[in-house]
C-alpha cells in the first residue's frame, strides 16, 4: 500500500493531515523569535597591561611574552595576537567558536595570577575584557566650542556628560578627543646640579604631596573614629607650595654639604688628626659649630683622641 492509493481511497485523512501541518506551520511562524541585531558574542578576550615608563622592547620581554606563555595553555584558545607598545601590553586571545567566554576569562585570570610574581613590580594590574558587537556605540555625538580647549574639555566632563548619563537607556559614555588639563613641572637643570638634587627626588616630592592613608583610630569611652592622613592636590597652589618646600630643602641640603666640606678642610689643618679621626668627628658632631659647642671631654676618647688634642682642636676651630 503506497501513499497514492491511500490518498485516493481515503482523501479525508490526507486533508486532515495537511490541515494539521499547515496549522502547526502558522503557529510556529508566529512564535518564531527574531532580532534586527541578534545577540552574538565573538569569542575574543583582550588582556591589557599598563607598564608606565617602559619601552616596547622591555614590555615585550618582561610582560608580553610571560603572559602569552601562560595563556598558551588556556583551553579553547585558537591563536594569540600580541602587541607591545610604549607603556602598555595588549594580548588578544582568539577563542574557538562555542567557547564559554566567562569560564575562559576566569581560567585566564587564574593563569595570570600564577605568574604575577614573575612580572615587574611597577606594572598595573592586568585588565581583562571580552569583545562583543553589543559593546559598540550606537550613537556618536560631536561638540565644538569657542572656549579654550582645556576649559571646554573640563566643562564637557563635569557638566554635560553626567546629564547625558542620566538619560533613560544610556549604559555607557566614552569621551574621545579633547585636550585634558595638565600641570607641567619644568625643572631647572642648573639649579638641580647646584643644590645636588636629582630629578627622582623632585618626582618623589610631588608624589608624596597627594596621599590619602589610614592613620589608625581615635578612641574614647563613648565613641571610636577613624583617622586618615590626607594631603590631596589643591591645584596650582599645592604645586607652588611643593616648589617652595623643595627650594628650602635644597638650600638646607646645600648648606649642610658646604658645612661638611668646610669642616673637613678645617680639620685637615690640625696636626694629629688622621682620616679615621676626622671621619669620626664629622659623624659625631656634624659641623664646626657642633665641635665648638662640645665639651673637650666628649671629644677626647673618640678614636683615641687625647684630652690635650681635644683642647687643641677646639682652640684651632675658634
Amino acid at each position: 500500500m503506497n501513499i497514492t492509493k491511500i490518498s485516493i481511497d481515503r482523501p479525508s485523512l490526507i486533508i486532515v493531515l495537511f490541515s494539521v501541518f499547515t496549522l502547526l506551520g502558522i503557529i510556529g511562524y508566529k512564535n518564531l523569535g527574531y532580532e534586527l541585531l541578534p545577540d552574538f558574542n565573538q569569542p575574543v578576550i583582550v588582556i591589557k597591561t599598563m607598564y608606565p615608563g617602559a619601552e616596547p622592547g622591555e614590555v615585550e620581554t618582561s610582560v608580553s611574552r610571560k603572559i602569552e606563555d601562560a595563556l598558551s595553555n588556556l583551553e579553547g584558545v585558537d591563536y594569540l595576537e600580541t602587541k607591545s607598545m610604549p607603556n602598555a601590553s595588549v594580548i588578544i586571545a582568539n577563542m574557538k567558536y562555542g567557547t564559554n567566554l566567562n569560564n575562559a576569562m576566569q581560567d585566564a585570570q587564574r593563569y595570570i595570577d600564577n605568574i604575577r610574581k614573575d612580572l615587574p613590580a611597577d606594572i598595573l594590574s592586568p585588565v581583562m575584557s571580552k569583545v562583543s558587537p553589543n559593546d559598540l556605540p550606537i550613537m556618536s555625538l560631536s561638540a565644538t566650542s569657542n572656549l579654550p580647549a582645556t576649559e571646554f574639555y573640563q566643562k564637557m566632563t563635569d557638566n554635560y556628560l553626567p546629564r547625558i548619563q542620566q538619560l533613560k537607556g544610556v549604559a555607557e559614555i566614552t569621551l574621545l578627543g579633547g585636550e585634558e588639563r595638565e600641570i607641567q613641572v619644568k625643572v631647572d637643570q642648573a639649579k638641580l646640579k647646584l643644590y645636588g638634587i636629582s630629578l627622582y627626588q623632585v618626582a618623589e616630592a610631588i608624589n608624596r604631596s597627594g596621599i590619602d592613608l589610614p592613620a589608625g583610630k581615635a578612641q574614647t569611652d563613648k565613641e571610636s573614629n577613624s583617622v586618615r592622613l590626607e594631603d590631596r592636590s589643591q591645584g596650582l597652589y599645592l604645586v607652588q607650595r611643593i616648589r617652595d618646600e623643595a627650594h628650602r630643602f635644597a638650600i638646607t641640603a646645600h648648606r649642610q654639604r658646604r658645612g661638611k666640606i668646610g669642616l673637613v678642610s678645617r680639620l685637615d689643618t690640625i696636626a694629629g688628626l688622621g682620616p679615621v679621626r676626622r671621619k669620626a668627628l664629622i659623624q659625631r658632631f656634624g659641623s664646626i659649630e657642633g665641635i665648638k659647642a662640645a665639651d673637650p671631654k666628649d671629644i677626647a676618647g673618640i678614636k683615641g683622641i687625647s684630652l690635650d688634642l681635644a683642647l687643641s682642636i677646639k682652640t684651632q676651630l675658634e
